[in-house]
């Protein structure tokens, strides 16, 4: 071979090398920057899951300035959810919205699926909103279902007052500087993304009731500032197509829940899902059938896109507030519910959630069949959410055993 072609070969060789090493080289800067990107953004999720924030106080921009007068300027209250909640942060978050006059967003629905819970007192009760975190911080914990939500990633609205809101401020307040570690008191999560003040919102006005003689015997009975009255306006006004309304003292045992919020569908069978409570100890009706009993308005599952929906929550606060001032045995809200579920009973595509499902009151406790016969996904009113009672629902996948001691016990039901 000729010198000057081997010469030619060495350097095209040590080009090829050079090119080689050179490549080499790029894709192990692009693949360190890769690897740091991802890192970076790992790191971001997980300081998004562990810090709480108010992303945003804005001004709803659908609402033209006459609209804004007349509203006093709604503002959208929207949160970071997080498990692990820094008490700084969120006092600074809360004095940001009693310091300003947002009252949250009451648009047409605009997300599809979403949990609604609701706290009102005219004491201000600090353990029912207590027990609201609580009980939607359980939903978020164990989610609901790949095809709905990821846990920490589920859309809930609370719908509560100023009032309260700042006895939760207060609170936070008064722990913070007090030298006592109070664990069973603290804030420990917010598992809400967006918050409406009620008393902030002027949608709806106060009917003056001609009551009589033995009726509307409570204060501010059938008044807007009635809990009955606003739980009804809030399950009107959700904020989800499809919505699974819990009050403030319901435990979710697991995410199979959300197979309730998937068959939902207002053209199809369900619009509504609800519990046949199998008495009636909410009033006396002649207006219907002794064995159309009420239902229990805990907990709804229903789709707001149906018509027939939407009138059953507006018969709904009408009965009400026809009932307080013309009945003198209602005492709360369900037999409204019921007498404008039985007028809608042919129209609307009503579905049982059932009551070894939906568990509430003594009547598993009867015997130990009844115990045995529950499959509880809800535990309604028990010691995991409200913990000044004695007794414990046993969720679905629980042993009976550990409940035996409940079954005719009259010290669990004091």
């Amino acid at each position: 071979m000729h010198p000057g072609g081997a010469l030619h070969m060495s350097s095209v060789a040590s080009a090829r090398k050079a090119s080689i090493m050179n490549t080499f080289s790029i894709l192990t800067s692009m693949s360190f920057l890769l690897f740091f990107m991802i890192f970076t953004f790992l790191e971001y999720i997980h300081h998004q899951r562990n810090t709480l924030h108010l992303t945003r106080i804005s001004i709803n921009p659908s609402l033209t300035s006459k609209q804004r007068e007349l509203h006093e300027t709604e503002l959208q209250l929207e949160w970071a959810p997080t498990s692990t909640v820094d008490d700084q942060e969120l006092i600074q978050s809360l004095e940001s919205i009693l310091n300003s006059s947002a009252s949250g967003f009451l648009n047409q629905p605009k997300y599809d699926y979403g949990i609604t819970t609701f706290v009102s007192s005219s004491s201000a009760n600090l353990d029912l909103l207590v027990e609201s975190i609580r009980a939607v911080n359980q939903i978020q914990t164990v989610g609901l279902g790949s095809n709905i939500a990821s846990k920490w990633n589920i859309h809930a609205t609370l719908f509560t007052t100023s009032q309260t809101l700042e006895t939760l401020y207060k609170h936070l307040v008064q722990l913070q500087s007090s030298s006592t570690e109070r664990t069973s008191q603290k804030i420990q999560s917010w598992p809400f993304r967006n918050l409406v003040l009620l008393d902030r919102i002027k949608s709806f006005d106060d009917i003056e009731l001609n009551c009589c003689e033995h009726c509307c015997k409570k204060p501010l009975q059938g008044s807007k500032q009635d809990k009955w009255i606003l739980k009804s306006f809030v399950l009107r006004n959700t904020v989800y197509n499809r919505t699974l309304y819990i009050d403030s003292d319901v435990f979710v045992c697991n995410s199979e829940a959300g197979k309730y919020l998937e068959m939902l569908d207002h053209d199809q069978d369900c619009e509504v899902f609800v519990t046949n409570d199998a008495q009636n100890g909410g009033g006396a009706l002649e207006t219907v059938p002794k064995q159309f009993f009420e239902r229990n308005t805990g907990i709804l599952f229903y789709d707001i896109r149906s018509r027939n929906v939407q009138e059953l929550m507006d018969q709904y606060q009408f009965k009400y507030r026809q009932q307080v001032a013309t009945n003198p045995s209602i005492v709360h809200d369900q037999p409204a519910f019921r007498e404008a579920l039985y007028e809608l009973q042919n129209e609307l595509k009503v579905c049982e959630l059932p009551r070894n499902v939906h568990c509430r009151g003594k009547w598993m406790f009867k015997s130990k069949e009844a115990l045995e016969s529950t499959q509880c996904l809800f535990a309604h009113g028990d010691n995991r959410i409200r913990s000044r009672r004695n007794f414990r629902i046993p969720c679905k996948s629980d042993s009976f055993t550990e409940y035996y001691s409940q079954i005719d016990n009259p010290t669990v039901w004091e």
